[in-house]
């Protein structure tokens, strides 16, 4: 059989001679045959490094059961080692034996370095997508990791949990309202995170992941039910309130009893914009606009983040809307516009406040249709800047396109196609003159 050859370094050769000659001082970290876990650590990480697992494994094998605590990397090599034996593995009583391995190289790294949440978090990742037969197992362990980490609980880790969770809880292991509990914890987390890190690509893909699942099991009766009783216990818990409102203004539950007390009290022990805001969504929901417009007005007073006051303006000048103050909330969505310029939706708001003016800004048939090309400019402008809302912009532009006059129309009132047009009345804006398809 033909042996395969290593290829030693010079560094190899320096790192033998050092570690060979300081033994005296290594032997706690080696154990007692520190020179033999010397020689296999290099030889098994000069092989590891040339990618031939094969070769590195009997030597890397003996460091793990001979010299355990004698470097952190070692396990992490082991892990790459087993999983590459595995693949292709077709004997199941040896593919086993493996991921006892695997679960073993984990279990050893925590015993002589620490790091349990961490380590446990990955692991449970591993026993989540080939030991599905111990999916209550995984989701204790899973428990553990956010009990032990909290807000440093990995994006994979945290993926794993919710997708096990949900699992258990279709089956009937787990109820929805500790369901429910889980993604709380998991909101937690993605808050801390993106807060720090708001591009961070493995939370806003855990944020997408979890929103997706959440959709499936959360409604307005199940959110009251899980934090009626908190409520009623601790009406004046702070981070309690917190949750509530933020739960519940996900699935727009603001019109519920539960939201307007948990948001009152929140604004009577901590008033915030956050609290002012919350109070106006609520009254929005029970069609009190001006009390609406009154908090929305004291939010942008005591909010300083942009972006918070960008959302605030937004959704102030859709309170406008609904109010009949077209002008007020393209003003509005103007302000939102300022702080963040490359948001679709103040331009979809525009759009709104324009085709709704549709009858009052135009004498005629005709020119009360020529409105709404000035409002299908403003969908466009929209989805130009941001893809996030392209379906919502191409369902308005495909509706209010239906509006535009008849070519026969504009002959008749001495217009051409492609010419610009002014826009008159309280919108005062130039657009191109078009013709119903």
């Amino acid at each position: 059989m033909k042996k395969s050859i290593l290829k030693l370094t010079p560094a190899f050769f320096a790192f033998v001679l050092f570690f060979t000659n300081n033994t005296s001082a290594q032997t706690s970290k080696y154990g007692l045959d520190s020179a033999n876990c010397v020689q296999n650590i290099s030889l098994y990480r000069e092989f590891y490094k040339q990618r031939n697992y094969k070769e590195a494994t009997p030597y890397w094998r003996w460091v793990f059961l001979n010299c355990p605590a004698s470097t952190e990397y070692m396990y992490a090599d082991g892990l790459t080692i087993v999983k590459v034996m595995m693949q292709g593995e077709k004997d199941k009583a040896k593919l086993s034996a493996l991921m006892d391995t695997l679960m073993m190289v984990y279990d050893q790294r925590i015993k002589y370095f620490g790091k349990e949440g961490y380590v446990l978090g990955r692991k449970a990742v591993d026993m989540s997508k080939m030991m599905p037969d111990k999916i209550d197992e995984t989701y204790k362990i899973l428990t553990k990791v956010y009990d032990l980490e909290k807000s440093k609980m990995e994006a994979a880790p945290a993926d794993a949990y919710f997708q096990i969770a949900l699992e258990l809880y279709k089956n009937q292991k787990i109820s929805k309202d500790e369901t429910l509990e889980v993604y709380e914890k998991l909101s937690d987390i993605l808050s801390d995170n993106l807060l720090a890190n708001p591009t961070d690509e493995s939370y806003n893909q855990l944020q997408e992941n979890i929103e997706l699942r959440f959709s499936e099991i959360a409604d307005c009766p199940s959110l009251i039910n899980l934090y009626g009783p908190k409520f009623k216990a601790n009406p004046n818990d702070i981070d309690l309130l917190k949750k509530i409102t933020k739960m519940l203004d996900k699935k727009d539950c603001a019109a519920d009893k539960l939201y307007l007390d948990a948001v009152v009290n929140l604004d009577k022990l901590e008033p915030s914009a956050n609290s002012k805001s919350k109070i106006a969504k609520m009254y929005l929901a029970k069609g009190s606009f001006s009390e609406a417009v009154k908090f929305y007005n004291q939010a942008l007073e005591l909010e300083s983040d942009n972006n918070q006051k960008a959302q605030y303006y937004y959704e102030l000048a859709i309170v406008n809307i609904k109010m009949g103050q077209n002008s007020s909330a393209r003003a509005n969505a103007q302000k939102a516009l300022a702080l963040r310029p490359n948001w679709g939706r103040p331009y979809m708001i525009m759009g709104d406040a324009y085709v709704s003016s549709a009858k009052d800004c135009g004498e005629t048939e005709f020119f009360q249709s020529a409105v709404y090309w000035i409002g299908v400019d403003k969908y466009n402008q929209a989805k130009s800047i941001d893809a996030s809302v392209t379906n919502d912009a191409n369902a308005r532009i495909a509706t209010y396109s239906k509006y535009f006059p008849l070519k026969n129309d504009i002959f008749f009132n001495n217009l051409k196609e492609g010419d610009s047009y002014t826009i008159g009345c309280w919108i005062n804006e130039s657009t191109k003159i078009r013709a119903r398809d």
